[in-house]
């Protein structure tokens, strides 16, 4: 039986490390410096970016709006919902003098948002131009009242310094005029809107990550110090995970300055260096500890930790990397951007493991030794004795209390192992009966694309926009903007237009689950429009009524008089969310009744703003998730079998990823959708009626890294054994046994990792983190555990098709060789001290 040689390329690698160690060492140093610098500023660039999909109907309407209308393209509207109470009216002296103070103090910002004056729309202004307007300010029981304020920044939801300055001014206006003119105990006022959304995601985000800080990392870090048994040892991950994703923080912060990175990305970012860094750092520094344990010197330690654990990283870590990249095919922003910075962080964590980790054992050797208890196996130091099994009393003494520390039959999971290799084909059968209904569940399930999914629960903003749903309608916010473009041969101000326009909107909008209001020139007839249009100054200035139509006329229709639009506000049956299933099932049907009406008229409708971008972004991207599944499978069962030399362990790899994905997405439908955990009253596992759309998107390839992590862990000690000549059973028992402490102890670590994320406000990080923590836990303890070991004992000699492995050992005397196994080492070489690399063989006559 021949221990395997590790090849000459990583040899030499490893040689390199070793002379360059104190230099690698002060590179990430300096890496974590300038991250701590600059790179924790990629939190406060990080935005809510829902840009619609390059050429699509949303797309398309945005466009026009941007160039008929580039007023209400820009308009992110500020809302301050006032209410009363005590259920009296809110239309009282108080509130008017609250309203009149804050015009007054809005109009003495010297850099104003608001660049119209038909930018600031209230209750009281409006009444005072006798508008009829007025009342739609007001809610039926005249209990709430809002005032609008239609922002320009120069971005929704990413705000510069001079949008959060104004922000900042109209938080103290109305904390300052509430307390001046308002009573506390009845009447309160708040504020929403996009800008405060914007503000709040961030201030989320900068919480979410203190906590998992704060609360995750400490706890992950404690059970990694108890799986590797030395605090020593636990310097090395601290400083990895430290380099890991400050650096690629740093990078990111860089990217962001080209392209818009969505606000969760840095705490997917976080968990993820976290949770990789861990894995890594106790895949590599168990096996540097079973080395030491071996008689190794810190050399052959270190060579031999990059050659088996090393392999896992790279293999994992790559697929892994390859599935966050394949986001990139995704043509929107809040995929592509997440995506992107996800493969970067991997990358950085790989390259922190098989750098940073081999330069801090070879930099501070004596101090790193010192956390195992190493077994001496050769008394004798002579550098000539290249074979020590003589029959000596001494060394025959060791080599019993070597076998007794090594030996595997006794571990609990070789037994666990053994009695699955006696029923595989119930343990599959089970297994999958299982998988079944849940792959069934997870084939069906409704999403959502609110914008309640992204913003902190507790925010106030939030809070603020929830009452303004129920008190308002949910489409009150976020209208629909109609563009209604007239034939060249027919203007706007022509009762022919007036016609087909009021026409439209009638065919359009005419469903019974939906109720539409309009703001529109259309509210009256046209002519009264003409009229008013035609008029002297002085009379429009003595008509309120003309005064409106004109003020809306300057508004809603464009300078050359040929297009106009119209303001859709959506109110859904049963209160229901136009962001949620029921809107998109009834922007698709508006969108039909357009198409048809453009048929039968020379008249084109364009719909833009309301749900129409994320509709367009969920369509899009469902479209294309078969497509970036194809590419990860693919990926996965290309990079496998090239590690593995084998067509059926890939195949097998991708069948029990299967598995994991068909249990976590049916078990995350029935908690989210059908909210089977609601009673427990924990806001994380609470269900809402649908999934956020992202969710399931963003966690596939998560998923699947992570469950191809643990998979090629396990391949990778079982190929290590079959190929120094351990039958097709026992490598597959030895294996399990090897990594199956090590597989459970990286599952614990990284649910406790992602479970930070649970206890996040922000409604899309509890629905990953569930994703994440169900899946790692779901592959460690069941399909790492007991599928793939089944499906394995199974196949027996066909795991390795077509691939040929080296004639095994008869199975009676294998039970006695393999106890010396991962002793041979220690048997068969001393340690000839610092920076040389030695390395024997012991066949099996030998033996």
């Amino acid at each position: 039986m021949a221990i395997l040689l590790p090849p000459g390329w990583l040899v030499r690698y490893v040689r390199e490390v070793h002379n360059l160690r104190y230099a690698i060492v002060l590179f990430w140093l300096l890496c974590i410096g300038m991250g701590a610098w600059q790179g924790l500023k990629l939190i406060s660039v990080a935005s809510i970016d829902l840009s619609p999909p390059p050429g699509s109907l949303s797309d398309v309407a945005q466009d026009a709006l941007q160039s008929y209308f580039p007023d209400f393209a820009t308009s992110s509207p500020l809302v301050i919902l006032v209410q009363q109470l005590n259920g009296s009216s809110v239309l009282n002296q108080a509130v008017a003098d609250f309203d009149a103070a804050m015009q007054s103090r809005l109009a003495s910002y010297p850099d104003s948002l608001l660049k119209n004056v038909t930018d600031y729309q209230s209750f009281f202004v409006l009444l005072a131009l006798g508008s009829d307007l007025a009342w739609s300010l007001v809610d039926a029981t005249n209990t709430s009242t809002l005032i609008v304020l239609n922002c320009h920044p120069e971005q929704a939801m990413v705000l510069s310094s001079a949008d959060e300055h104004f922000l900042s001014f109209v938080d103290h206006a109305v904390r300052d005029l509430s307390a001046q003119f308002l009573d506390p105990a009845t009447q309160r006022a708040r504020i929403t809107g996009g800008m405060a959304f914007g503000r709040d995601v961030t201030e989320g985000t900068e919480r979410d990550l203190l906590f998992m800080d704060g609360i995750g990392f400490p706890i992950a870090l404690l059970v990694l110090a108890l799986v590797l048994r030395s605090f020593r040892l636990l310097i090395i991950p601290v400083m990895n995970i430290s380099a890991s994703i400050l650096t690629s923080f740093l990078i990111v912060y860089g990217v962001a300055q080209r392209m818009s990175i969505i606000s969760f990305a840095p705490s997917l970012m976080m968990s993820l260096t976290i949770a990789m860094s861990i894995d890594y750092s106790l895949f590599q520094l168990t096996r540097y500890r079973e080395e030491l344990k071996m008689g190794s010197n810190i050399n052959e330690a270190v060579l031999h930790m990059l050659q088996h654990s090393g392999h896992t990283v790279l293999v994992s870590g790559s697929t892994l990397m390859a599935c966050f990249f394949g986001l990139m095919i995704f043509p929107v922003v809040v995929l592509r951007s997440p995506g992107l910075a996800a493969a970067i962080a991997i990358v950085i964590t790989m390259l922190v493991s098989l750098t940073l980790t081999p330069a801090l054992l070879f930099a501070f050797e004596n101090f790193f030794k010192k956390s195992v208890d190493r077994i001496e196996c050769c008394r004798n130091k002579n550098p000539e004795n290249d074979l020590l099994l003589e029959a000596d009393h001494d060394m025959a003494g060791d080599l019993d209390d070597l076998i007794s520390h090594f030996s595997l039959r006794q571990s609990c999971w070789y037994k666990f192992a053994s009695g699955i290799s006696r029923v595989p084909l119930l343990v599959m059968v089970v297994i999958l009966g299982l998988a079944a209904p849940c792959a069934y569940r997870a084939l069906n399930f409704d999403r959502t694309t609110s914008i309640l999914t992204f913003t902190p629960s507790h925010a106030v903003s939030t809070q603020t926009y929830v009452d303004l749903e129920t008190i308002f309608g949910p489409g009150l916010l976020f209208p629909y903007d109609l563009i209604i473009v007239s034939p060249e041969s027919t203007p706007v101000r022509s009762q022919e237009f007036f016609n087909e326009a009021n026409n439209a909107l009638k065919f359009v909008f005419n469903q019974k689950e939906a109720n539409s209001s309009f703001l529109s020139v259309l509210q009256w007839n046209f002519t009264e429009v003409d009229q008013c249009l035609t008029a002297h100054s002085r009379q429009v200035d003595d008509d309120p009524d003309c005064f409106a139509i004109r003020t809306t006329w300057q508004l809603l229709v464009n300078e050359k008089s040929n297009v106009m639009l119209v303001q859709v506000h959506l109110q859904l049956a049963g209160q229901a969310d136009p962001f949620g299933p029921e809107g998109m099932d009834w922007l698709r049907d508006v969108r039909d009744r357009m198409s048809a009406f453009e048929h039968k008229t020379p008249y084109k409708l364009l719909l833009a703003q309301g749900a129409a971008a994320q509709a367009d972004l969920l369509d899009k991207v469902y479209s294309l998730f078969p497509i970036a599944i194809a590419v990860t499978i693919g990926l996965v069962f290309v990079l496998v079998g090239v590690a593995f030399r084998s067509l059926l362990v890939p195949l097998r790899s991708v069948l029990s990823i299967a598995a994991t994905l068909s249990l976590v997405y049916g078990c995350a439908v029935f908690v989210y959708q059908n909210g089977v955990l609601n009673f427990l009253g924990f806001s994380g596992l609470h269900g809402s009626g649908a999934l956020c759309w992202i969710g399931p998107i963003l966690s596939f390839s998560i998923v699947v890294g992570l469950g191809l992590d643990y998979d090629v862990f396990l391949l990778t000690r079982v190929f290590e054994f079959r190929r120094s000549g351990v039958s097709d059973k026992h490598s597959i028992l030895y294996g399990v046994t090897h990594t199956g402490g090590i597989i459970t102890a990286a599952g614990l670590i990284m649910a406790i990792a992602f479970v930070g994320l649970l206890f996040s406000s922000e409604k899309v990080l509890n629905e990953l983190s569930f994703f994440l923590v169900f899946a790692v836990l779901v592959d460690t303890f069941v399909i790492r555990t007991l599928l793939v070991p089944a499906c394995m004992f199974l196949l027996g000699r066909l795991n390795w098709w077509p691939g040929t492995m080296p004639p095994s050992i008869g199975d009676q005397q294998y039970l006695v060789l393999n106890d010396v196994l991962l002793v041979v080492a220690c048997r068969v070489r001393c340690d000839r001290g610092p920076g040389t690399f030695f390395i024997s063989s012991l066949n099996k006559d030998e033996t």
